[in-house]
């Protein structure tokens, strides 16, 4: 099965991220992106559950803030919602990992499987924030620095904001959590509360 082999190197990718992101190294966005990418793209595949939809959405959202926020702005690593941020996300990943490798293997304890649809409940929405709040705290530099944006007059006619676009992100940001808080608590209603591992 491809999706077991998939999940100890997506351990591996998460404990080295901890430890970039506690010596506030960017390079740790490169390991995070690498990981969240083989979820987002076996997840349509069928290789492992989950809708390829959400797994777009969180791999997207993650992928915004790390690459073209804080990647680019290396001076917010040192704002306390990147390392709550990086925690948060690594402390996530280090329950739902083994939680795969036992649920493949088919022995995995309900405490386990309790702990991985329980853990986000506090997790995603502090994730949540602080995701925003670097994107307020990037604003000034995507305005002055013009970061991530295409001016015009260029060769394609396209021009794009993207200080207005983490505006305009900001003001849906909420109702995309609020999506995925639901998907989320939905599938803990369904195997906390049936008792299935699967």
């Amino acid at each position: 099965m491809l999706s077991a082999s998939i999940r100890p190197g997506d351990l591996a990718c998460s404990s080295r991220l901890f430890k970039l992101s506690a010596r506030k190294e960017p390079g740790g966005t490169l390991v995070l992106l690498v990981c969240e990418t083989k979820i987002w793209t076996v997840c349509p595949a069928g290789l492992v559950r989950g809708s390829p939809l959400t797994a777009l959405m969180q791999w997207s959202g993650r992928s915004n803030v790390l690459f073209a926020i804080l990647h680019r702005i290396p001076q917010l690593w040192t704002n306390p919602a990147a390392a709550v941020l990086i925690y948060v996300w690594a402390l996530s990943e280090v329950v739902r990992y083994p939680w795969y490798a036992t649920s493949l293997l088919k022995c995995c304890p309900s405490w386990l499987t309790w702990l991985r649809y329980t853990l986000f409940i506090p997790l995603y929405p502090v994730g949540m924030l602080a995701e925003m709040v670097l994107m307020v705290k990037a604003l000034p530099f995507l305005k002055s620095q013009k970061l991530n944006s295409v001016s015009l007059p260029n060769v394609f006619n396209f021009g794009f904001d993207y200080h207005m676009f983490i505006q305009g992100l900001l003001f849906v940001y909420p109702f995309l959590w609020l999506f995925l808080y639901q998907t989320l608590l939905h599938q803990r209603k369904k195997k906390v509360q049936s008792g299935k591992r699967d």
